[in-house]
C-alpha cells in the first residue's frame, strides 16, 4: 500500500492501537493468545480483499453513471453541464484531500484546525455531494429515458424493415430498467452515506447506555455495558476511524475513477 506520508489515512496507527489492545484485553481476561496471525502484511491482505469486493460492486453502477454523464453533457442547458461536470469532478477533489503533500498539511497548518475537525469537514462535504447528486437524480433518469428517443432516430438510418414488436420490445425495456439505473445511480452514494454515518455514530453516540429507570433492568444494563465496553475496547476508535477514511476514500476514486473512464470512452464512441 502507499505510504502514510502520502495517504493519510492513519492505518498504521490504528493497528498499533489494536495490537495493544488486544494484548491488554488477553492478560486482563486471563486467555493466551498468538497475534501472530495479525500481522501487517496479513492486515494489508484483508483490506486489499474488502477493497476488490467493493470495487466489484460498485464498477457497473459507476460505468452507467459515466454514460449518463456523457449524455448529459451534450445538453443544450448550461446548468444541467454545471452540475453534470460538479457530480463527476468533486469526487474527485474530495479523494484529494487524503493526500498529506497536496491539501492535509497546508490547509490544516493555515487554518489551524485539529484533525478530528479536518475529518469533520471531510465528512460534510461528502454530504453535501451526496445530496446534490440526490437531488439530480431526475436528470439521470430522463437521460436514461432518453435513450428510447435516440433508438427510435437511429431506426430511420438503417436499411430494411423493422418489426412492430422489436421497437416495443426496445422501448418498454427501457421504461422498465429505469428503476435498475436508479439504484445503480445510488448505489455508491448509500455505502458512501453509510460510512458517514458509522463515523457519526463512532465519535458522537456514547458507547454506553443511560442510567437504568427500571429496578428490574438496573442488573442487566451494567452488564451489558461491561460487555460492550470490553469489546469496544479490543477495537479501538483509531482503529476503526482509520478504517473508515481509507473505504471513503477508497470508494470515492474508483467510483469517480471509473465512472470518468466510462464517460470518455462513450463520448469518443458517439463522436466517431
Amino acid at each position: 500500500m502507499t505510504s502514510e506520508d502520502v495517504l493519510d489515512f492513519g492505518l498504521a496507527k490504528g493497528y498499533n492501537d489494536m495490537i495493544l489492545e488486544c494484548r491488554k484485553f488477553s492478560n486482563n481476561s486471563g486467555v493466551k493468545t498468538d497475534l501472530q496471525f495479525l500481522s501487517v502484511k496479513g492486515y494489508r491482505g484483508v483490506l486489499a480483499v474488502i477493497s476488490a469486493i467493493l470495487g466489484t460492486l460498485i464498477t457497473f453502477p459507476s460505468i452507467r453513471l459515466g454514460q449518463l454523464n456523457a449524455r448529459l453533457m451534450n445538453s443544450p442547458s448550461a446548468w444541467v453541464q454545471l452540475l453534470t461536470h460538479f457530480n463527476m469532478l468533486t469526487p474527485l477533489l474530495l479523494a484529494f484531500s487524503w493526500v498529506r503533500p497536496v491539501v492535509k498539511e497546508h490547509f490544516m497548518s493555515q487554518v489551524n484546525i485539529s484533525e478530528f475537525g479536518f475529518q469533520c469537514i471531510q465528512i460534510w462535504l461528502v454530504l453535501t455531494m451526496l445530496l446534490v447528486r440526490l437531488l439530480t437524480i431526475k436528470l439521470y433518469t430522463q437521460s436514461h429515458l432518453d435513450t428510447a428517443q435516440d433508438f427510435m432516430a437511429n431506426m430511420h438510418r438503417e436499411a430494411g424493415k423493422i418489426s412492430y414488436k422489436h421497437i416495443q420490445a426496445k422501448i418498454s425495456y427501457t421504461f422498465q430498467y429505469s428503476g435498475v439505473v436508479v439504484l445503480q445511480i445510488l448505489t455508491p452514494a448509500i455505502i458512501l452515506c453509510q460510512i458517514c454515518l458509522i463515523f457519526y455514530s463512532l465519535h458522537v453516540i456514547p458507547s454506553s447506555l443511560p442510567p437504568p429507570t427500571s429496578p428490574r433492568a438496573s442488573h442487566v444494563i451494567p452488564s451489558f455495558n461491561e460487555m460492550t465496553s470490553s469489546i469496544r475496547g479490543i477495537f479501538p476508535r483509531s482503529f476503526l476511524t482509520s478504517l473508515l477514511n481509507y473505504f471513503l476514500w477508497w470508494i470515492l476514486s474508483c467510483s469517480t475513477g471509473i465512472s470518468l473512464l466510462a464517460s470518455g470512452y462513450n463520448h469518443l464512441t458517439s463522436s466517431a
